[in-house]
């Protein structure tokens, strides 16, 4: 995605922040419209391979589709965050290599094995390392789509096809993928404000007279309440991290001794933890505590496992920041707190950004440790969304309003806010 977006570069500028959609959406929301995508009474897909004469199986349930379905959605989910650190690594490729590679006869598969490739491989890594990291949290996935352990799964063969011309595959190309990135989004949101009795029809209607039923439903249920605790959560969360992260980001940034690796990397260790694995000494001490079913319980783990993404994403914004102007400010006569304030601050301003909005991102996205730790007076939005699935059946019309709000929020900010997201997560990433 990222090539074919960075080769028509101008014909697509507009457009190339769309696909980051699918990864600011709450996992809960990702979860939910896979699980609409594969459930046959309702999905689109089995409804056109019903249309066209097809029997599918039902992936889920089946041993041999079950982690292929998870690993699909996963993807969808994630591959935007690989496209999105190797496009900005693309755009600061420099230029001048690759026109003097094609100046001595060239083509584009020796510039992208020869120039292209090892710029980007430092990106590339980081991209694998970040998902292996996530890879084995992803909780609410498996809990919605599967309701337990998949099956085994199998590989998938991948076909490329190779142009003299790069340009002219994205005429094409970048339109379609961007259609089948927002497909599943755009049908979770129409379904929120298609009226109930039409949710199970075949074959589907995409034309009808909207409701909004399904968020009145929701109003009335007290999901507002939920609505509200996610706010709090996240916003008190992300501010105690930053102010906590940032002074720590810049001490370890300015820490001269070998050390100085390793003790970052250990910092990182405990975002490498599945959550399950924090889940009974929480738990135990947030009984023994009161902490449970609380506002301040949710603030605390969120801040907690912020900490290590505000060290670890802010050390290269003041690794970037010359220590002589802050010198030349010392020595001036200016304190320690103003030479930071009004000198360091400002030019990793960029940084804080974009860890604020990924901080806020993760405590608003969590589900688990908002399922196990509360139940009504400190419930989430994602936990409130999935109390419509129940054993009477699953009420798809207020699952599908209350995703689209829980998806909103972030959704809209992201899109407001993408240029410092896109700096943020490549901070660092190319250099060394």
């Amino acid at each position: 995605m990222a090539l074919l977006v960075h080769s028509g570069q101008d014909r697509w500028q507009s457009l190339r922040h769309l696909f980051v959609i699918p990864m600011v959406l709450p996992p809960i929301v990702v979860a939910v419209i896979w699980k609409l995508i594969y459930t046959p009474d309702i999905s689109p897909i089995f409804h056109t391979a019903k249309a066209l004469g097809f029997m599918l199986p039902a992936f889920t349930s089946h041993a041999d589709f079950a982690l292929a379905a998870i690993v699909v959605a996963d993807t969808w989910e994630w591959a935007p965050f690989t496209y999105l650190m190797v496009l900005a690594a693309l755009q600061n490729l420099p230029g001048e290599y690759v026109e003097a590679a094609r100046m001595d006869g060239a083509n584009a598969l020796r510039v992208f094995q020869h120039i292209v490739l090892p710029y980007i491989a430092p990106v590339l890594m980081v991209c694998t390392l970040f998902r292996l990291i996530d890879s084995i949290k992803a909780f609410p996935l498996i809990f919605l789509i599967t309701g337990g352990g998949p099956g085994s799964a199998r590989p998938s063969p991948m076909k490329t096809t190779r142009y003299k011309r790069p340009g002219h595959v994205t005429t094409w190309a970048v339109p379609l993928l961007l259609f089948l990135m927002l497909l599943p989004f755009l049908w979770l949101l129409q379904m929120s404000f298609k009226p109930t009795p039409m949710i199970l029809e075949f074959p589907p209607r995409l034309l009808f007279m909207p409701t909004v039923e399904h968020y009145v439903g929701l109003w009335q249920g007290g999901f507002p309440e939920s609505f509200v605790n996610s706010l709090i959560t996240s916003g008190v969360s992300t501010l105690l991290a930053l102010v906590i992260g940032v002074p720590a980001a810049y001490a370890l940034s300015r820490w001269s001794d070998r050390g100085r690796f390793g003790l970052g990397l250990s910092i990182l260790l405990t975002r490498m933890a599945p959550p399950i694995a924090f889940t009974i000494p929480f738990f135990l001490a947030y009984r023994y505590l009161g902490l449970l079913d609380t506002r301040t319980g949710l603030i605390l783990i969120y801040m907690t496992f912020n900490l290590p993404l505000v060290i670890w994403m802010m050390q290269p914004f003041f690794d970037a920041v010359p220590a002589s102007l802050e010198e030349a400010a010392l020595m001036d006569g200016a304190g320690f707190p103003t030479v930071f304030a009004e000198i360091v601050m400002p030019m990793a301003s960029a940084g804080i950004a974009a860890t604020a909005i990924l901080c806020f991102l993760y405590a608003w996205n969590d589900f688990f440790f908002a399922l196990i730790l509360t139940r009504t007076d400190a419930r989430t939005a994602p936990v409130a969304v999935v109390n419509f699935m129940n054993y009477e059946g699953w009420e798809w019309g207020k699952i599908a309003a209350g995703g689209s709000l829980v998806m909103a929020p972030v959704l809209l900010f992201s899109l407001m806010v993408r240029r410092y997201l896109v700096s943020g997560l490549t901070a660092g990433a190319v250099k060394g």
